[in-house]
């Protein structure tokens, strides 16, 4: 079982690694089991539709920052409110507010349940956390 701090430090480096667009979306998928399973907003995608909006999040954003703000865990289950405040290729800024629950199988992760909403920034960003 992971222990809480393991688990804000897992969670905020995928996170980071997510919104690099200097580290690639294959590294990315590292951390994922190849049957992940997300649902973000009812958007449900699989690995390979992760790594397509993977892909797009490098080419939107330019840089970002995550700040964890609550971490929960029980067993191989994580539970996450985090922010993310970003800059765009078009050098506009968003932040996002995510509420994600993370199953961990065999040291990746395995499914997310997410709400994302958009907080600061243009309206058309609202399905930038399921965006392929």
């Amino acid at each position: 079982m992971m222990t809480h701090d393991e688990a804000k430090q897992l969670i905020q480096h995928i996170m980071e690694c997510l919104i690099d667009p200097n580290i690639s979306a294959e590294e990315v998928g590292a951390y994922f089991s190849e049957n992940y399973r997300q649902d973000a907003n009812g958007v449900v995608l699989d690995y390979k539709g992760f790594i397509e909006h993977a892909q797009m999040l490098k080419s939107t954003l330019k840089s970002g920052q995550v700040t964890i703000a609550k971490i929960f865990v029980d067993g191989s289950t994580i539970v996450s409110v985090h922010y993310i405040d970003a800059t765009k290729q078009d050098d506009s800024t968003i932040r996002m507010k995510v509420i994600a629950c993370f199953g961990i199988e065999n040291g990746k992760i395995a499914s997310a349940e997410e709400l994302t909403y958009l907080m600061e920034g243009d309206a058309s960003d609202r399905d930038l956390g399921s965006r392929v």
